[in-house]
């Protein structure tokens, strides 16, 4: 059983660590989850959000494909065939979506639990016996050109070896997708155990990430995330954004210990409207597409809001490829701040509605994802005088500090992540811990090494919060001097997929209208911009 997970087709907010001492972690127990209109019967196996493809269907589906790629000049058939199967896929990504938000919102339903442990394996093995079909078909001459886009050339001797069939692939892969599940149940037993000090859990959370950074290389450890620049472009500016930004996001923290106001953007329950539809009230002021989609989340109800100690307490946003949408989950502390995390993920959201990649072919870029979801909450700040009123300048500087402590925590995790793969033979536990306690001295952080549950389960992950926080502050800079053109920016990479593969980081920042945000020059601009803000 999976106790905690973000799985690859999930976008979940930032949890950067607090980077000067002023908690940001909210324990307000609630009543129960607001859950969306779609929600299925609890007194019913049946569901009519979304049709339940078995895996005999799509295995049938693929021993037709087999046998049309038999046959000479069939072409026409074969495309019907790969139509099909993206098709079943597509539908079992979405009763997993739909699965996954059932199960967030409470993990004491067991039933849901169940349906949402079948249903992913279901999507892990579906996934293995499409590439097992599509690779089988391109290794044909006469089709390698039709199944390049779904097969990988490296992947022909293995998928296509004589002792290959399908059910070893499915054998196999349910042994892989154990083993991978085992993993995380190692780790969340570690976190929730009460009976282990701080200093416990992290040298076991240690010796587990060595184990698990074990099946990575550090040279293609970036690879995995379809990127445009490598760790050393990371490490190269990593002392100038420490040196430039740290004096910044510490001013805005003691500015911001000084406003009233900021005390109650925590401790004053927000009790005006439900957040989305707030969103629905005041997107159309940044751009008609974004008003009409902020409406269709609310009219629809596509979104989920937990509520309570038995809810997953991180928003994410996860797509529905079948209706060409997505669905949001979020959580309720009862403060203004659920307002930013709702705008965060309906910059997911309002994206996604625009990606119409099929779920196999999904490649999850996520320094794009970040900068659409981040970009869209720089936008919202325009807004925040009609919003919140006399808080709104304290709204903004909070979200300012946010995104800077993105950056901070991002580049810091992701020169920790690296390093350690690079020397992973020569590290013990004790180096692991040595090593992110000297990287992180001089945060005022509570979060100790075990907490930061994104290098565990994406290893490699963590970086995309800095870069993505970098091009979103660039939106919020442009906005400062010309709010049209920043519009004009997140609609471009907002129109981007971050799931194709089309795109990468570097790439769509440039076709998009962006800076260089990788570039000590960019870095320096944007503490001038930010300074000169501050002093207003």
């Amino acid at each position: 059983m999976i106790k905690k997970k973000i799985t690859a087709l999930v976008l979940a907010a930032a949890l950067p660590f607090s980077v000067y001492g002023c908690s940001t972690e909210k324990w307000i127990v609630q009543e129960e989850s607001e859950s969306s209109a779609s929600e299925a019967s609890e007194d019913s196996d049946s569901d009519d959000r979304f049709v339940s493809v078995e895996l005999d269907t799509v295995k049938e589906h693929i021993n037709e494909m087999l046998e049309n790629s038999e046959i000479s000049g069939n072409s026409k058939k074969l495309e019907k065939n790969i139509d099909t199967l993206l098709s079943d896929y597509d539908h079992i990504s979405e009763e997993l979506t739909y699965l996954t938000i059932d199960y967030y919102k409470n993990w004491d339903d067991e039933k849901a639990e169940e349906k949402y442990d079948q249903c992913y394996e279901k999507y892990y093995v579906a996934g293995a016996l499409l590439r097992y079909g599509f690779t089988n078909c391109y290794a044909v001459d006469e089709y390698a050109k039709l199944f390049a886009p779904y097969a990988e050339p490296e992947d022909v001797d293995y998928y296509t070896n004589r002792a290959m069939s399908m059910e070893r692939i499915e054998g196999y892969t349910r042994v892989d997708y154990s083993i991978s599940d085992s993993y995380l149940d190692e780790y969340y037993d570690i976190v929730n155990d009460t009976k282990k000090k701080d200093s416990e859990k992290n040298i076991a959370a240690a010796e587990l990430y060595l184990d698990i950074l074990s099946t990575y290389s550090a040279d293609t450890l970036y690879d995995y995330y379809d990127r445009d620049y490598s760790p050393e472009d990371i490490f190269a500016l990593s002392g100038v954004i420490r040196s430039e930004l740290t004096p910044v996001t510490e001013n805005i923290m003691d500015i911001l210990s000084k406003i009233p106001e900021y005390e109650e953007l925590y401790n004053a329950p927000d009790r005006r409207s439900n957040v989305f539809e707030l969103i629905s009230w005041y997107a159309s002021d940044i751009s008609y597409d974004i008003g009409i989609a902020a409406e269709e989340l609310y009219d629809n109800k596509n979104y989920t809001i937990g509520k309570g100690d038995n809810s997953y307490n991180v928003p994410l946003t996860i797509g529905l490829p079948v209706k060409n949408s997505a669905v949001i989950y979020t959580y309720n502390y009862g403060d203004c701040l659920d307002f930013s995390d709702a705008v965060h993920e309906f910059g997911h959201y309002y994206a996604l509605c625009q990606d119409d990649t099929p779920a196999f072919l999904e490649y999850n870029n996520i320094d794009i994802a970040e900068i659409q979801s981040q970009g869209m909450e720089a936008l919202f700040m325009e807004q925040f005088d009609s919003i919140f009123s006399n808080k709104a300048d304290a709204m903004r500087l909070t979200m300012l500090y946010d995104m800077l402590n993105a950056v901070l925590s991002g580049f810091t995790i992701g020169e920790f992540e690296y390093n350690v793969l690079k020397n992973i033979d020569t590290m013990t536990p004790d180096d692991v811990i040595d090593y992110y306690n000297s990287l992180t001295e001089n945060y005022d952080t509570e979060a100790p090494f075990y907490s930061f549950s994104h290098i565990f389960e994406q290893p490699g992950y963590y970086i995309s919060y800095g870069v993505s926080a970098l091009a979103a502050l660039n939106i919020w800079e442009t906005s400062l001097d010309d709010y049209g053109k920043a519009v004009e920016m997140y609609e471009n990479i907002a129109s981007i997929s971050c799931n194709s593969g089309e795109y990468q980081f570097r790439t769509a920042l440039s076709e998009s209208g962006f800076s260089d945000v990788l570039s000590e020059d960019y870095i320096k601009q944007l503490n001038t911009k930010l300074a000169g803000f501050i002093e207003q």
